[in-house]
């Protein structure tokens, strides 16, 4: 997807619209980030976005979709300091492998916190708990919700990421990403690469 072509100034005005429609208000918005499969694929079905507010409202902030020209949109809403400590309170946030990649369609993203994932080894320890508990050796009898097979392509982000040593990722492995989020790749044949990078990651944190 070219996201300057997607993502114009039309789109984002209807983008505000719609969320003043559901009761947050202009000049309650710090920014607006696109994140998720749109930052990565030619062809991500739907596009995502992070609102950064001033303060919560809590009627408002129910994950909606909207549908703004033929695209399926929804967002998640933050405060800066919720999502600059996003790791403490949420068990689950390995999102944030993207946030270096997240781009500011509105407003002022200067105080967004971008977690580098690629550095951090306490980071990337929480992130492979995750990927742990809740994908490749997930319990029947846990009470967390199970990520769907379709989330391999948030597992090669993070996997390509920490092979590359950087945040930029090859178009072959772009393409990987691609079929991984159209269900083209079964998640077992990548194991022994979830296998390798958490003995690697447990034995260097």
């Amino acid at each position: 997807m070219k996201i300057n072509d997607v993502i114009t100034q039309s789109f984002k005005k209807q983008l505000i619209e719609n969320l003043n429609k559901i009761g947050i208000t202009t000049s309650s918005i710090e920014c607006i980030l696109l994140e998720g499969s749109a930052l990565y694929l030619q062809q991500p079905n739907d596009i995502d976005f992070k609102v950064i507010l001033k303060r919560y409202f809590n009627k408002a902030e129910m994950r909606r979709c909207f549908f703004i020209n033929g695209y399926t949109v929804e967002c998640v809403y933050y405060t800066f300091d919720d999502w600059a400590n996003v790791t403490k309170y949420k068990s689950n946030a390995q999102y944030i492998v993207e946030s270096k990649d997240m781009i500011c369609i509105y407003g002022n993203d200067s105080k967004f916190f971008r977690y580098d994932v690629v550095t951090n080894k306490e980071l990337q320890s929480y992130i492979i708990n995750v990927y742990d508990k809740l994908f490749f050796n997930y319990k029947e009898n846990d009470k967390t919700n199970k990520m769907s097979d379709k989330r391999l392509w948030n597992f090669l982000l993070f996997a390509f990421k920490l092979q590359n040593n950087d945040d930029n990722l090859s178009d072959e492995q772009l393409e990987l990403l691609q079929k991984a989020h159209d269900l083209e790749l079964n998640k077992e044949d990548y194991l022994p690469l979830f296998n390798e990078l958490k003995e690697r990651i447990l034995i260097t944190s």
